[in-house]
């Protein structure tokens, strides 16, 4: 099939071999979470890929290391991998808690990191990637009835506030205050913005909850979106609602924004709420777009016409994003 890919590790790779020399090659069939890391900073944007292991709880979700990709940096990861694709991919589990440790924080942004929540780190297993066969972007795409593209005409979202483990949000982050910066139609909403670059044709309704407290085991975004999920689950806020847009302290998150490529979820350091570009940014992940950059790695935020490039300026997506959402179109002329 022309969208079945394959991805290798190279096979020189200093933790490969090493695994290769001490360890049992896994081959597993599972369904992935991906995930796009947002710091607008120097470093590459890194990827979150997990899976949980068939026959597994949750508890035991792994995170992805994959090879020769400067540490899940999105320009070199699997092209097209989406979130809840089905996958074949085989690698090794890193039993070495050192070199667990190690790639773990080679896939954050080193920046970032500094200065977090240390009492609750990624508690994760890490599993060594050496091949990964799937569809190309094939994943989850919900939410509503399409427009001609990737975008729904009527969308309904949950904003959650959110306080882990002692770690408090900002005085100012209120349900007030979320209400207006993302459900309001007045100037510089999200709603109002989306609604701008859309030409019309997009809402979002829904509601604010929170704050909220508890304590996931892990600061990782699938912990915390886990326990978020076990308090609010069975409430009409939740479970009505498609989108989930989660509202964390700043030292809680590891990216300044986080939203899976594919699907519904999307996480945000508080201090970024008062720009909807934000907002754009990882829902537009959740439609499937990728980021608005150059032809080089350094440059991969730097398409700045697009909300889909660097943070935080408010503006629209480019043509090809509008166009991949349903916002545009093109006519074709015979010469």
């Amino acid at each position: 099939k022309l969208n079945r890919m394959t991805w290798r590790a190279p096979p020189d790779d200093p933790h490969v071999r090493r695994l290769q020399q001490s360890g049992t090659q896994t081959d597993y069939h599972v369904t992935v979470r991906v995930v796009k890391q947002d710091a607008f900073g120097p470093e590459p944007a890194r990827v979150d890929v997990a899976f949980v292991p068939p026959g597994h709880s949750e508890s035991e979700l792994m995170t992805v290391s994959f090879p020769g990709t400067n540490g899940n940096a999105g320009t070199k990861m699997p092209m097209g991998l989406q979130h809840g694709a089905y996958v074949n991919i085989t690698g090794y589990r890193e039993t070495d808690s050192t070199h667990a440790e190690e790639l773990k924080a080679g896939m954050k942004d080193q920046a970032l990191a500094t200065g977090l929540a240390s009492a609750k780190k990624d508690q994760r297993g890490v599993f060594v990637a050496r091949t990964l066969e799937y569809e190309r972007d094939a994943g989850e795409l919900g939410g509503g009835r399409r427009l001609t593209g990737n975008a729904a005409s009527q969308n309904t979202a949950v904003v959650v506030l959110y306080e882990p483990c002692g770690n408090s949000l900002q005085e100012d982050i209120t349900k007030d205050r979320l209400e207006s910066a993302f459900f309001s139609s007045g100037a510089g909403s999200f709603q109002q913005v989306i609604g701008v670059c859309s030409r019309g044709t997009v809402s979002f309704t829904g509601s604010v909850v929170g704050p909220i407290s508890g304590c996931p085991d892990s600061n990782d975004a699938w912990a915390t979106y886990q326990a978020i999920q076990s308090q609010l689950r069975g409430t009409d806020e939740w479970d009505q609602n498609y989108f989930k847009v989660m509202i964390l302290p700043s030292s809680w998150l590891s990216a300044i924004g986080l939203g899976t490529v594919g699907g519904s979820l999307s996480w945000y350091r508080d201090t970024y709420v008062k720009h909807p570009a934000m907002f754009l940014h990882e829902i537009g992940h959740n439609w499937k777009l990728h980021h608005a950059g150059g032809a080089f790695v350094s440059q991969e935020y730097s398409d700045t016409s697009s909300a889909m490039g660097y943070c935080c300026s408010t503006r629209c997506y480019n043509f090809l994003h509008s166009w991949q959402l349903g916002f545009a179109d093109f006519a074709e002329d015979q010469l």
